[in-house]
């Protein structure tokens, strides 16, 4: 009986996979990036990491995390 429902499993993932089926969260996808300027290295080893977009599911919308220098 597992090994019938290992196979039935896999046929019905295999079909989900075949139709594009896929399962939404209901959360929109987010808006493009905004392309921000860096500037220059403010110290030997900075590493930039860019800007992302954040999704506030209280406020139903996206907000923009600017970029920084880290270490």
């Amino acid at each position: 009986m597992k090994s019938f429902m290992a196979v039935a499993g896999l046929i019905m993932v295999g079909m989900l996979t075949q139709t594009g089926c896929t399962v939404t969260s209901g959360v929109p996808p987010p808006p493009e990036p905004i392309v921000e300027f860096s500037g220059p290295t403010p110290y030997v080893g900075a590493v930039w990491a860019p800007g992302h977009w954040v999704w506030h599911g209280e406020r139903r919308r996206y907000e923009w995390h600017h970029g920084e220098w880290r270490h």
